[in-house]
């Protein structure tokens, strides 16, 4: 035991100032400044991570969303970023999406999927459409033929009633009694040489010829009354025949417009069942269209009772493009930074008509999953589970592959109006969470389903072993920033005052440190700093200035220690020897600073 202790001791050995210096055996032969560099292609120092957002964004299984976890500052969103850009450029585009009214219920519109790109082009066809088909039904209802045809069905059914009452008329005026018209209502009375009895003059008549009169009024009195009930039925004989002599103008007015329109999509079938649906409704309500009345109360609160006026009607056939992929060349890569339910799932959005809240399908907004279904969604994990029951919908959403727009009230049941209920989108998105590793293994080890929908994690390294090939790529690193960040070039002694001051934060003098963010900012300080100077190249002056502006500006509270130790009030010994003390070094760290605070430790 004594030997090995001796052993040990041996191995130790006091360090030299130069010892705690790094000075890194750069390659200047090649470069004067970082313009003559070549900029890193590619990730540095995350071998790990990369091979697990290779494996992720590959995998099109269910499941293998990522969690990019690590300190902060050491490039996950931008290292993903850059690797789904060339990822999504060899896939395809998704569909544009569009929401439509649906003519069988109104509160469940439709979806239909379009060839991405294509979604503003049949809105605008749909729009051009509407004002043909108006223009058609208004030269149709207004003209000449159609005007004499309806004339000539009114003036039948009109006849048909008056025929049979004259007739009746004339029979009874044989038997010697007259059709009067009365404030009642149609009556029967005797005619004596061709005129109306009176009350006196009937009852002189002989009893045998009164019950003969009152049996005769009261039969031709039957007939009348069985010819006025046939008026009702009649006259919805009439509206059918208006109704079928519209729907015939109606349909061959709009029906070469339609004919041209699915046409046109007849390779999208769920357009063509759209454009059937919406020929058979302008036929239906074509009245309604041509001859729009005031909008009463019930077309205000949207509902279908009365008519509707033109502004309701002609918002039927408008189409709400939920997404448009015109610009989106390959898959959609979304970052939302504000991932709360309803900037996630979508929403319904509503206007105050009369009181009251009212909706239909144009006022249904596009969430985050709507943009990136079939591409990829970033999100920091943080905010995602900072926002009520954002966190829930995404689960829900992944689990089911299908995306279902509800209001949180709808959704928990606290609001009881009618809203509408659209159409579920078929899903297929890849998730990519970053955060900080607490949080990982947090979800890892508290919610069930978090292992099951991100199977893959991605471990940001914060640091880096300092070998021959690190270092050139490090220094290709610097010169990628520079030019990114359109920063003046560092030339080899700044280069080399920056890697030094990397392995100073990584505190080891073989890593180099993966915080880029730390780095980035030391960049542009002695980019400020060289500026300022009338300098046209960054030096390792400026980069050593910048360094020690930084510690300058949070170095208060190690000075304050400083000064206490140096008053006497905090007590250190560095010299002699006090058996059972010693003298230890404690690390105190405040934000992104660190300093060592000499503490004694005593044994009792």
């Amino acid at each position: 035991m004594h030997t090995r202790r001796n052993q040990r001791v041996k191995t130790t050995r006091e360090l030299a100032v130069e010892d705690l210096q790094f000075h890194p055996p750069l390659d200047t032969a090649h470069f004067t400044t970082t313009d003559d560099i070549k900029g890193l292609d590619g990730a540095v120092g995350q071998p790990r991570a990369l091979a697990a957002i290779e494996l992720g964004v590959g995998m099109v299984e269910d499941g293998y969303n990522i969690f990019a976890f690590g300190l902060p500052g050491t490039g996950k969103e931008s290292l993903i970023r850059e690797h789904l850009r060339k990822t999504a450029k060899s896939r395809p585009s998704p569909p544009d999406l569009c929401y439509v009214h649906n003519f069988e219920d109104q509160h469940r519109p439709r979806l239909i999927a379009l060839p991405s790109g294509t979604g503003a082009e049949f809105r605008h066809t749909m729009e051009q459409l509407v004002e043909e088909l108006l223009t058609a039904l208004t030269t149709a209802l207004d003209s000449e033929e159609y005007h004499t045809r309806q004339q000539v069905i009114n003036d039948e059914f009109k006849e048909r009633p008056d025929r049979d009452l004259r007739a009746i008329a004339d029979r009874a005026k044989a038997e010697g009694l007259a059709l009067l018209r009365t404030p009642v209502g149609l009556a029967f009375a005797p005619l004596r040489e061709g005129e109306v009895i009176s009350g006196e003059e009937f009852e002189q008549l002989p009893k045998e010829e009164q019950e003969r009169l009152k049996e005769r009024m009261n039969a031709y009195q039957d007939e009348v009354q069985r010819t006025l009930r046939q008026i009702p039925k009649l006259n919805r004989e009439r509206r059918e025949r208006l109704r079928d002599l519209m729907r015939e103008v109606t349909s061959l007015a709009v029906g070469h417009l339609m004919d041209e329109a699915k046409k046109k999509y007849e390779q999208l079938p769920e357009v063509v069942v759209y454009l059937e649906a919406v020929r058979t409704d302008v036929i239906e309500h074509a009245k309604d269209l041509v001859e729009p009345e005031q909008p009463g109360l019930s077309a205000l609160l949207g509902e279908g009772a009365g008519h509707p006026d033109s502004t309701t009607m002609l918002k039927r056939f408008q189409v709400n493009l939920l997404v448009d992929h015109a610009e989106t060349a390959g898959a959609p890569i979304v970052h939302e930074d504000n991932p709360t339910y309803d900037n996630l799932i979508g929403r319904i959005e509503h206007l105050a008509q009369l009181g009251a809240l009212v909706t239909d399908f144009t006022l249904i907004k596009a969430g985050a999953l709507h943009r990136a279904n079939g591409g990829y969604l970033m999100l920091e994990a943080h905010k995602l589970l900072g926002n009520t029951f954002a966190w829930e919908g995404l689960k829900r959403a992944l689990q089911s592959h299908r995306l279902r727009i509800e209001s949180l009230g709808q959704a928990l049941s606290l609001v009881s109006s009618v809203t509408l209920e659209p159409e579920p989108m078929p899903l297929q998105v890849q998730v990519i969470l970053t955060g900080s590793p607490m949080l990982y293994y947090l979800l890892c080890q508290y919610d069930p389903d978090f292992e099951e929908l991100f199977k893959v994690g991605a471990d940001f390294d914060d640091r880096m072993d300092r070998t021959e090939d690190n270092l050139r790529h490090y220094v290709q690193l610097v010169a990628k920033l520079v030019r990114e960040k359109s920063l003046m070039p560092l030339d080899a002694s700044g280069i080399g005052r920056l890697t030094e001051y990397s392995a100073r934060i990584a505190g080891d003098r073989r890593k180099l440190t993966l915080q880029i963010a730390t780095i980035v900012d030391v960049l542009r300080e002695a980019n400020y700093l060289a500026g300022q100077g009338g300098a046209k190249i960054v030096t390792e002056a400026h980069v050593d200035r910048a360094i020690e502006g930084r510690v300058y500006r949070a170095d208060r509270l190690r000075d304050r220690f400083q000064e206490e130790i140096g008053r006497g009030r905090i007590m250190i010994d560095t010299a002699g020897a006090v058996v059972g003390q010693v003298n230890g070094i404690s690390v105190i760290s405040f934000g992104n600073f660190a300093f060592g605070h000499p503490s004694r430790i005593t044994a009792r």
